[in-house]
Formats: C-alpha cells, sequence, structure tokens
C-alpha cells in the first residue's frame, strides 16, 4: 500500500511518529530539550527524526510491505535503515518535529497543514527512509509536455503577474498620501492589483494548475519504506 502525506517544519526537520510508542512523558520534555528525547525515540526504534536541512513543506510517499515506484529509484538518496520500527497503535503520523506529541496533539490540530497520517497494521516493521533529489527543471519539462506553449507560459508567468500585484497595492496605498494624482494610481493599482486574481480564475490556467500538482505530488521530498518485521 501506497500512502502520500504532506508536512511542514519550521525547525528544520521532520518526525515520523506512532504517538502510542512515544514515552509518556514526550510531551513535557519535547518542550525543554526536543534534541535529547528525539535522538533516544529514533535511536530505540520508536520515531524517526528526519534532518531536512530547511524549513518548508515536505511531501512523504510511503510504501508499506511493497516497493518504490520505479520512476523514483534514481532520485533516492541519504538512505537511512531502523531494524525495528515500532507502531504501536496503528496510526503514523508524518509532521515538522515541533508538532509531534504523545497526547497533546492541540499543536498539530492547529496547524493541520504541518503534519498527516495514516492507519498501518500494528507492530514492528524495518524502515528504510530516503531524501530525493531531483534535476533541475524536471517538473518544469514534464508540464511543458503535457500542456500547450500557451498554457506553460501563462502558468509560469504567474509569479509575474503577482509581483505586479504586489506593486499595484504600494500604488493604491501611495494614492491615498498623493491626492494629487490619486485619480490615476488608484485605478491603475486596482487594475494590477486584479490580474492574477483573474487569470487564476482562467480554464485554461485552472487546468495548467491542475496538471501542475498532479506533478508536484509525483515526487517525494522523502520516501519511507516499511516492510512488516517477521524476525
Amino acid at each position: 500500500m501506497k500512502y502520500v502525506i504532506e508536512g511542514g517544519t519550521d525547525s528544520g526537520s521532520m518526525l515520523l511518529f506512532d504517538p502510542a510508542a512515544l514515552p509518556d512523558d514526550y510531551d513535557k520534555y519535547s518542550k525543554v530539550d526536543p534534541t535529547k528525547i528525539l535522538e533516544a525515540a529514533t535511536f530505540n526504534g520508536n520515531a524517526f527524526w528526519i534532518d531536512t536541512g530547511g524549513d518548508g513543506g515536505y511531501l512523504l510517499h510511503a510504501f508499506v510491505n511493497e516497493t518504490v515506484d520505479s520512476g523514483l529509484t534514481e532520485f533516492l538518496r541519504d538512505e537511512q535503515h531502523v531494524e525495528k520500527f515500532r507502531i504501536a497503535s496503528g496510526k503514523l503520523y508524518f509532521s515538522g518535529m515541533e508538532y509531534g506529541f504523545r497526547y497533546n496533539d492541540s499543536f498539530l490540530k492547529k496547524y493541520p497543514h504541518m503534519g498527516g497520517s495514516f492507519e498501518i497494521e500494528p507492530g514492528y516493521y524495518r524502515l528504510s527512509l530516503f531524501l530525493t533529489e531531483y534535476p533541475e527543471k524536471l517538473m518544469d519539462t514534464e508540464l511543458r509536455n503535457r500542456v500547450s506553449a500557451a498554457a506553460f507560459r501563462l502558468h509560469q508567468s504567474m509569479g509575474w503577474f503577482i509581483l505586479l500585484a504586489v506593486i499595484g497595492f504600494g500604488l493604491v496605498i501611495t494614492s491615498f498620501f498623493k491626492s494629487t494624482i490619486m485619480p490615476i494610481l488608484l485605478p491603475v493599482g486596482v487594475i494590477l492589483i486584479a490580474i492574477p486574481f483573474v487569470v487564476s480564475r482562467i480554464p485554461l490556467y485552472k487546468e495548467t494548475e491542475r496538471i501542475w500538482v498532479e506533478i508536484q505530488w509525483k515526487y517525494p521530498s522523502i520516501v519511507a519504506i516499511l516492510k512488516k518485521y517477521d524476525g
């Protein structure tokens, strides 16, 4: 079975864990000295602390009792193993390190986009975990091959449209302090602000964005292989 989970971190670390496998005092001591308790949990196979090297969003592809998609194999890097990884309750979480918990999941509930979970049979698993590395422009090239030239250019231009909107916002603010030129600045600013919103509603752009999201989901940041331990 394959599971796809999104998570994020502001501490440069992700965590793969079943809350029931963590120590009872985890919620208390993870706030005092998270490094010490996470190192111990990882060493004992009760969690896996992942150093991502940066903040932001991360996508996990977890393969349970099956092999990795053939299209991902060449991009796997930094292989790490845990011979006996414990799944105590059957619910495995992937989240930013700072959102890990034993009982109190209120922080993750407050920011649900920073982690997710999937159900898995309780027990011990052989865990192999990889970070991924992709060629520059890999996803851009795939998008270019799947849409028309016009659609690709429109999608690639959204960053410029957003920049124009930022400039437009500045013009609108300035117009309130320059009453003599407000009749010029205000409408120009409003038009610039509207551009990315209008473009995002064009059917051609919406379909291209759908395909872009689909492509992004094909290429995870982290890959985990879990094989039920029978030894």
